[in-house]
């Protein structure tokens, strides 16, 4: 079990911080325009989530 956890978090830290799949996930999530022209707090605080939540499968 200490190996997975520790595999999770290996995983996790190297794709966090590659600037090259933060930089194409923001192109490609900015190109669809999921939130559209009306934008709220509480919709992009859920599609933050839901990127992060991604993320980390």
């Amino acid at each position: 079990m200490l190996t997975l956890a520790k595999d999770f978090m290996t995983t996790f830290s190297l794709a966090i911080i590659n600037p090259a799949t933060m930089v194409a996930a923001f192109g490609l999530i900015a190109s669809f325009d999921p939130l559209g022209a009306n934008a709220t707090t509480h919709t992009s605080a859920l599609l933050v989530c839901g990127v992060f939540a991604g993320s980390t499968v």
